[in-house]
């Protein structure tokens, strides 16, 4: 076990060492190649079973957050900011509990650009549970002209409530984020309120954009509701249907790309977290899980789909943990 907890160490400290290149890619093959330390695990069954017998309580929860961890390059000009100024209008926006009980997971759009996959899927996945606590913790403030209206998010640190005023300035200068009809494939430049929470978000990391990438689910968790939730490397569909009957939120991620060569389905991207929607049975009578990509278009140039459906042999194959959180009845 000495010997597990040393290898574990071992890889835990190259990923500290390759954190600044793991936004780029640039040094995949090195990584995968170089001769000197640790050997990595070669496959996610290797990778699963290496986390599950970590000897100290968390410790592989530790690990997935240096692996998912790295801190970002974008600038506040990878959000976006498209949305034409006069088709701003605060109290068209809908932020009430009746709007974000009718929010569905698959409008959720992340966008190539900026690498925020942690939040918004589990900022989504908190939605569709739990959408009385999105309307509480998001507030319109009537200003004195409509112009002048704004919003207070309050998002968490370490369990404690903390506010960030979101105004509209700042929403159309880089914090919109489109939305997509995956059905029919048609974009539309609304802003929403998981664009106000986003911004939100920026704020809360400190206001530097490159911050809120690259991170680890529960860290989204923990934002918004206030509890990290737990981290389950099983890849089981049955672990994931007790999840999903008990209420709960649940994301689901893949490991880094430079760790095990890619993801070895094509559709699936790597070092990306995605939503949990259900369960459900494939044309072939085949039980799948059924995920949605935070960035994921139906059009070219897609190059991912927006939704998958996945064995249970796929999905074991692909991705490596889940996150989770539950919700007071």
């Amino acid at each position: 076990m000495h010997a597990l907890r040393a290898r574990l160490d071992g890889i835990a400290q190259r990923v500290d060492e390759m954190a600044d290149e793991l936004s780029e890619h640039a040094h995949e093959q090195d990584l995968a190649s170089t001769p000197d330390g640790p050997a990595m695990p070669s496959s996610m069954s290797s990778l699963r079973s290496l986390l599950g017998q970590a000897d100290s309580p968390g410790y592989a929860e530790d690990l997935l957050r240096r692996l998912f961890g790295a801190s970002g390059g974008s600038t506040e000009d990878s959000l976006g900011g498209f949305e034409d100024p006069r088709n701003v209008g605060s109290r068209t926006i809908g932020v009430d509990l009746e709007s974000i009980e009718a929010f569905d997971p698959r409008t959720t759009v992340q966008g190539d650009s900026f690498g925020d996959c942690w939040f918004l899927a589990t900022l989504a996945s908190v939605a569709a549970q739990n959408p009385e606590l999105i309307a509480e913790n998001i507030e319109l403030v009537h200003g004195p002209t409509p112009d002048e209206d704004y919003w207070i998010v309050t998002l968490y640190e370490n369990g404690e409530p903390v506010e960030h005023v979101v105004t509209q300035n700042e929403l159309v200068k880089d914090g919109v984020r489109g939305r997509i009809d995956h059905d029919s494939g048609s974009f539309s430049e609304r802003i929403s309120w998981m664009s106000i929470y986003e911004r939100a978000a920026v704020e809360h990391v400190g206001g530097d954009y490159g911050d809120l990438e690259a991170n680890f689910a529960g860290k989204g968790f923990d934002m918004i509701t206030g509890d990290s939730g737990s981290l389950s490397i099983d890849a089981g569909f049955d672990s994931i249907r007790a999840d999903l009957e008990d209420g709960k939120s649940v994301v689901t991620s893949t490991p880094p790309g430079w760790l095990l060569g890619g993801a070895p389905d094509g559709d699936v991207v790597d070092g990306h977290v995605y939503i949990v929607e259900g369960l459900s049975t494939n044309e072939m009578g085949e039980e799948v899980v059924v995920l949605v990509n935070p960035w994921g278009t139906p059009q070219p140039p897609a190059s991912k789909p927006p939704v998958l459906e996945l064995t249970q042999e796929e999905y074991a194959a692909n991705f490596v943990s889940r996150n989770t959180v539950g919700h007071d009845a």
